[in-house]
């Protein structure tokens, strides 16, 4: 019997040589505005949207629905919560609209001070594997799964054959 899990799909630009940001892991902005207004209608069909922690790491924000009033859930893997709560990802979310997966590595000083702030899953694993997270999102609601970020994160997903469409503009 099939493992339930939410029906998943990517959205990711690149440079025309691959790339999904700068060497310096500086954010930069790829992607036409049709492109990026793509990117809001895709969000708009998902419940949540899910990125690593080098992302959250580099200062990107969390995604949004333009002209919307919907919430997106958050959802931040990193296999021991090494990220500040100051960066820009963590700036107006809630216990209800950020959730974070992560591993027994993680201090349980960073599990006690991030539970305040987050639903927090513990996956037990060396990292927390899309397998694992997406059977946890499907129990805990979620049918509907944007992944938007890194590079690691997306291809593990695309290694365990995780993603129905993916969206990939130049």
């Amino acid at each position: 019997m099939p493992h339930k899990r939410p029906f998943i799909f990517l959205n990711m630009a690149t440079s025309l040589d691959g790339k999904i940001n700068t060497h310096e892991d500086k954010i930069v902005l790829l992607g036409s505005p049709h492109d990026r207004k793509m990117m809001h209608k895709i969000r708009s069909q998902a419940q949540a949207v899910l990125v690593g922690a080098n992302t959250v790491k580099i200062g990107s924000p969390p995604a949004k629905i333009s002209h919307k009033k919907k919430s997106l859930i958050s959802v931040v893997l990193s296999k021991n919560l090494d990220f500040s709560p100051k960066l820009p990802y963590f700036q107006n979310s809630s216990r209800e609209t950020l959730w974070i997966f992560t591993t027994p590595a993680a201090p349980i000083s960073k599990l006690r001070f991030w539970d305040k702030k987050a639903r927090i899953f513990i996956i037990n694993a060396p990292v927390p594997s899309p397998l694992k997270v997406t059977q946890a999102l499907y129990q805990a609601g979620i049918r509907r799964l944007l992944i938007e970020g890194g590079g690691e994160v997306a291809f593990s997903f695309l290694k365990e054959n995780r993603i129905e469409p993916l969206d990939w503009y130049l």
